[in-house]
């Protein structure tokens, strides 16, 4: 019989990178630094109208299939769910 894993909800793993992000920062403060001000340049060089125009067609050309996968995997849920309320029919 397979073993069910519990289902981790999204909070909690974003919680945990974020965990994960602040051990990193502790360990190696001199690199996050660099990286921070190399993003700051960067976002003062590019002019805004760029960032904005190519994080909005980058939306806009995967927001259909994200909502289709995530359409799929609400059905997937709700299948399993009702197969545990349910079993065998």
């Amino acid at each position: 019989m397979i073993e069910e894993q519990p289902v981790e909800p999204v909070g909690a793993s974003f919680h945990q990178w974020v965990r994960k992000a602040a051990e990193f920062a502790r360990r190696q403060p001199t690199q996050v630094l660099g990286a921070a001000c190399a993003a700051g340049v960067l976002l003062n060089i590019v002019p805004a109208k760029v960032v904005a125009r190519s994080v909005l067609g980058a939306a806009s050309s995967l927001g259909r299939p994200a909502l289709l996968a995530l359409g799929v995997l609400k059905l997937f849920e709700l299948a399993c769910a009702k197969e545990r309320i349910n079993p065998g029919g």
